[in-house]
């Protein structure tokens, strides 16, 4: 008996985003994988831990974190709440904001996994990834790529108040955002209406796609040149920021990319700006599907 599906996901499962890929991976059958990014916090409190110590833990680290990627099918990289360091793609100037994002201690474990990971994948080849803002984002500077640090800044955002980016999302109380999980099986299934999420935006899909192609998977009448998702980030790409390895797919009204695809990984290859996992769209399901489809 074939063993099932297995998809491996950098373990930020205290955001209810990645909590959700998670509750995603699980219903369509396959078995969520989580990889820790995270020390041993004694020495990450150690202020007088030398660089030498913290090298030698993180060597550690990945060291098991390359273990668990063998038992891996799939990768994701989801969304995250840190920014990562503009030195990846090589930025020595911080943006104010971006610094107010960057983890708080010495290291960036986070970052060195999915760098690890992503390392992974791209060796094997027979790996499919997806990647989810955050994801996308590191994985096209480690790719050569690189980054707007505060889109609000960048004079080409439509006007001082474009709601594409940072704009009109819904605050919701805690008991809203606990009932949207709960009930995250019977949403995307389409067996209760998706409430949840404000501040949507319309965006293009490039037709001869992969991304294209799942949309219409689910619905061959998709108007893909007025697809809305939810996208609404302080920081993203503009066609000149994206790695030379990566083609567009998809692109929003000011002219943020929504999603690229690799051009020679074997294997689905997709990383997207906007969150498919909330669903405004109807995606999710469908995506997932898509990633453990041989």
């Amino acid at each position: 008996m074939k063993n099932k599906f297995r998809i491996g996901i950098t373990d930020d499962t205290d955001i209810m985003r990645c909590r959700l890929i998670v509750k995603l991976i699980e219903i369509c059958g396959a078995i969520p994988v989580l990889i820790p990014m995270y020390l041993n916090q004694n020495i990450l409190r150690d202020k007088s831990a030398s660089y030498k110590e913290l090298d030698k833990a993180i060597d550690a680290h990945l060291g098991k974190v390359d273990n668990i990627l063998q038992s891996c099918d799939a990768l994701i990289f989801p969304g995250n709440k840190r920014d990562i360091n503009p030195g990846l793609y090589g930025v020595s100037q911080i943006h104010p904001e971006t610094k107010r994002r960057l983890p708080q201690n010495k290291l960036n474990v986070r970052q060195e996994t999915e760098v690890k990971m992503l390392q992974y994948a791209l060796k094997k080849k027979d790996i499919s990834v997806l990647g989810i803002c955050g994801g996308m984002q590191l994985i096209n500077a480690v790719l050569g790529g690189s980054l707007v640090q505060h889109l609000p800044d960048d004079p080409r955002i439509i006007g001082e108040d474009n709601p594409h980016h940072d704009k009109d999302l819904k605050d919701m109380t805690d008991d809203e955002l606990q009932d949207f999980e709960n009930n995250f099986e019977q949403i995307i299934n389409g067996e209760r209406k998706n409430g949840l999420y404000q501040g949507t935006h319309s965006m293009t899909v490039e037709e001869n796609s992969l991304l294209a192609q799942i949309y219409k998977e689910q619905d061959s009448n998709i108007d893909l040149k007025n697809i809305k998702e939810l996208s609404i980030h302080h920081q993203g790409c503009f066609a000149e920021n994206i790695s030379d390895k990566l083609k567009i797919v998809a692109t929003s009204p000011d002219g943020i990319i929504e999603a690229v695809e690799h051009k020679n990984h074997p294997k689905m290859f997709l990383l997207t700006q906007f969150h498919p996992e909330c669903n405004a769209s109807g995606i999710a399901l469908s995506l997932i599907k898509r990633l453990i489809k041989p």
